[in-house]
């Protein structure tokens, strides 16, 4: 299988955090912490999204949006 060998700064990227799906983080506009769920383009918007199950019943969605799947996790605990 092809793995990821190194990563190469794009216009996506290059000032985007260093994280990774799974790694728990904070979302300073909502106050809460949750777990990285996608990364990624999505079709609502441009550029690059961070889906992001929270702790707490305090998102938006359950990780999809205008009938498209990005990542699963309960109803009102995902965010982008």
């Amino acid at each position: 299988a092809n793995k990821i060998k190194k990563s190469e700064p794009t216009k996506f990227n290059e000032v985007l955090p260093r994280v990774c799906i799974g790694d728990r983080v904070h979302v300073k506009h909502k106050r809460q912490h949750g777990l990285l769920r996608f990364v990624g383009i999505v079709e609502f918007q441009q550029g690059c999204w961070y889906g992001v199950e929270l702790e707490e019943p305090l998102g938006k969605n359950n990780g999809c949006v205008d009938d498209r799947q990005y990542f699963e996790c309960m109803e009102y605990y995902g965010i982008f």
